[in-house]
């Protein structure tokens, strides 16, 4: 019954990994709708197809989402994590490689499936690691790794554009990504559901 503190959460086997997995999803969504309309008039796309893009990688999301309680019951929890974001780093990685319009919308509603996923997953990753006092305390931890991460990555992929061209922006991210699944393979796993009726006070 005793409630830990931020610290002692942030130590607590996972809770890194879970909290990093998070936020390099979320600034992977906020660079790619900032970085793709770059892109797109440097490749000579229109402003309609790269608003066609970002849309169709929303829609992926959403429909990842709706998928979930049936992605979880054929595949561990953990695994799912790393496979969402490790496919999603490979897709965005590709994109200034292949800026064409075709590519880029496989690349688009590949990235945004996988994406859709990784919220969710990390969530409760993140209420699994610690006991049911400190469960909100524990997701108001993760948004405010969330929230740095919007800052921070965000003003990296600022510089790195700035110095070597927006092109490296979508390997940084790849590469962000690709930490994370990496990271989530190492990490511990979280202690599997409890059904209510068989906790115990």
């Amino acid at each position: 019954g005793v409630r830990q503190s931020g610290m002692a959460m942030l130590r607590t086997p996972g809770m890194k990994q879970a909290m990093y997995s998070s936020l390099a999803v979320l600034s992977s969504m906020d660079i790619l709708t900032a970085y793709l309309p770059v892109l797109g008039e440097r490749s000579g796309i229109g402003v309609g197809t790269v608003t066609a893009l970002l849309t169709a990688r929303t829609l992926a999301s959403m429909l990842s989402r709706l998928l979930l309680s049936h992605l979880v019951r054929w595949v561990d929890r953990q695994v799912l994590l790393v496979m969402a974001t490790l496919c999603s780093a490979i897709p965005i990685a590709l994109i200034p490689i292949v800026p064409v319009p075709s590519a880029l919308l496989m690349f688009m509603l590949v990235a945004g499936f996988f994406m859709g996923v990784g919220q969710p997953l990390t969530m409760t990753w993140v209420v699994r690691l610690v006991s049911s006092h400190d469960r909100a305390a524990a997701l108001s931890l993760r948004l405010s790794g969330n929230r740095l991460g919007q800052v921070v990555v965000p003003d990296l992929a600022g510089a790195l554009a700035g110095a070597t061209g927006v092109g490296a922006v979508f390997g940084l991210t790849g590469a962000l990504l690709g930490a994370a699944a990496a990271f989530t393979a190492r990490a511990p796993a979280p202690a599997p559901d409890v059904p209510a009726r068989c906790r115990t006070s």
